[in-house]
């Protein structure tokens, strides 16, 4: 097969989750619902004050809640998700 051929062929889409939307779909719905809400609350805040520390609700403080709970997630991972630039990409 060329490479005209090869790039002709419709890649598969990457479905998987990444840790956090795996934990998502996995707890208990008030319990999903929290954490959700934790993540939108991240994302609600403007980039630039998030990057410069001047809110309390961070990736490294939502990933340091995750451990103190039993669900060891790294802060990098929970960063990505709140970007939405994981594979779930929600």
């Amino acid at each position: 097969m060329g490479l005209a051929e090869r790039l002709a062929v419709v890649p598969a889409v990457d479905h998987r989750k990444c840790s956090v939307g795996k934990l998502l779909d996995e707890l208990p719905s008030g319990e999903s619902a929290a954490l959700q809400q934790a993540i939108d609350q991240i994302r609600g805040i403007d980039p630039n004050r998030r990057k410069s520390r001047q809110e309390p609700y961070t990736a490294t403080w939502l990933a340091g809640v995750l451990a103190d709970e039993g669900y060891e997630i790294a802060r990098q991972t929970v960063n990505r998700h709140v970007l939405r630039e994981c594979t779930c990409g929600s």
